[in-house]
């Protein structure tokens, strides 16, 4: 009782601290000196309930990332970033909007004037005239084996005529050949393309050529004949611009004209995705044609790639300008997804779902977990900022997920992730207990001497 006598006034030490009898022993699982006792010691037991709470915290948090990313590699899920985005609301919504290629459909809607094959001025689509012509230039330079490049794009602007003159200089098809192909009618060329000789391979590619030539030029000319005749088009762009003039000189912000304003850019929204989808039926329809004729079983494909300019009201857009990488179907069997790069909206879809599944198994099994929460984190504040959880922003979010004010459950998810930023929640119960003592440890003595690069546990 000599420690009692020994304690301030009014102090009453808790007997658990009386007669400790310590012994040391050492946690491999959660890499942390435990100091135990016959009677629990408080402080301990609240350090080992604090560690296992962190852990808990950090696997949980880690597999809502994982199965999202997961979630997203199922293609029934249809998962796209453009829905997401485009629903931005608050102060930042325009930067998410510019992220997307052409959210409005405007660019794509823009019509020219070029010249046909037959030297005569034609209107047309020019954002989807040019992505298609880079598109046969492309299919003629892979599938044939005597159409280079810059044969290639020589044929596309050919007409018919001159098309059986260059096959004639290549020596694919005869003279009398050449002259039957230019007096033949669609019907007629159609039916001397499928009689395909087996044994002729020469005549064969000449007729392939011919019959790649036909499809792209009944596509092209259908998209001329629809820019000749839809003065809708025009109507709709023209409505548009009256409502951007008035919103940007409108500064009243009630509620009722915040809705006014949200309800009149997504049915402008909608239709301009009503002309964009008959477009991107017929790109879609094109590339199956393109492909049936080299092999049945490439009929079907689809998602062909329509370049946007980008939009002037914020600097240049690396995004929409960057080139698509050249990815082909990757087949991943354990998720029964196709991994296929198409378009620029595949790039940032992938580029998710990948980063999700990876931030989400790095911090299950804690490996680089201080990494994991700062890029969980991250993306976690560019939904914040999405959502924008303010009250008086329309839209509201749903009250079926929540009612919200300034701390969604996004927020508090991201604070959580600092908070396991900041402790080295990865060396308990995880691998970088052995990414930290088996070469991090030593690495950081490199550059700095602590304590923790001594070789004390830590």
């Amino acid at each position: 009782m000599g420690a009692a006598k020994d304690a301030p006034a009014g102090f009453l030490q808790p007997p658990t601290l009386l007669q400790p009898e310590k012994r040391v022993q050492w946690c491999p699982a959660f890499g942390i000196s435990l100091t135990c006792s016959k009677t629990v010691n408080t402080k301990y037991y609240l350090i080992c309930c604090a560690i296992v709470m962190i852990v808990l915290l950090r696997i949980g948090i880690g597999w809502h990332f994982l199965y999202e990313g997961i979630h997203k590699f199922d293609p029934a899920s249809d998962f796209s970033a453009e829905g997401f985005l485009g629903l931005a609301k608050g102060p930042t919504a325009e930067l998410y909007y510019w992220t997307l290629p052409d959210i409005d459909g405007v660019q794509r809607l823009q019509r020219g004037v070029v010249e046909d094959e037959n030297g005569r001025e034609r209107k047309t689509f020019i954002a989807y005239e040019t992505a298609w012509k880079e598109y046969f230039k492309r299919y003629l330079a892979t599938y044939f084996s005597s159409v280079s490049e810059e044969d290639a794009a020589a044929i596309a602007d050919m007409n018919m005529a001159k098309l059986g003159e260059w096959l004639k200089q290549k020596e694919l098809l005869s003279e009398e050949d050449a002259e039957n192909v230019v007096r033949m009618n669609v019907a007629q060329r159609s039916e001397w393309i499928r009689a395909r000789d087996g044994s002729d391979e020469v005549l064969n590619e000449a007729k392939a050529i011919v019959g790649a030539k036909t499809i792209f030029e009944r596509y092209i000319g259908s998209l001329r004949a629809d820019a000749d005749e839809e003065d809708e088009i025009d109507a709709f762009k023209a409505s548009r611009e009256r409502f951007l003039q008035y919103r940007s000189t409108i500064r009243n912000n009630a509620s009722f004209e915040q809705e006014r304003r949200w309800r009149m850019m997504m049915s402008y929204r909608a239709e301009a995705a009503y002309w964009t989808a008959r477009f991107d039926r017929l790109s879609d329809a094109l590339q199956s044609d393109l492909g049936r004729l080299i092999d049945p079983q490439l009929a079907g494909r689809g998602g062909q790639i329509v370049t946007a300019p980008e939009r002037e009201l914020f600097p240049p857009n690396p995004f929409i300008q960057m080139e698509v990488p050249e990815i082909p179907v990757i087949r991943i069997p354990y998720l029964n997804a196709d991994v296929s790069i198409q378009s620029r909206m595949d790039v940032m879809n992938w580029g998710v779902t990948f980063a999700l599944t990876a931030i989400g198994l790095c911090l299950v099994l804690g490996f680089c977990t201080r990494l994991a929460c700062l890029a969980g984190a991250a993306f976690l504040v560019n939904v914040v900022l999405t959502t924008y959880p303010v009250p008086g922003v329309y839209p509201a979010i749903p009250s079926v997920i929540g009612n919200f004010m300034f701390v969604s459950k996004d927020m508090i998810e991201l604070i959580a992730l600092l908070v396991l930023a900041l402790v080295p929640a990865g060396r308990w119960g995880g691998l970088d207990y052995f990414l930290w003592n088996y070469g991090g440890k030593q690495f950081v003595g490199l550059f700095y001497r602590c304590p923790c690069a001594k070789g004390e546990p830590q």
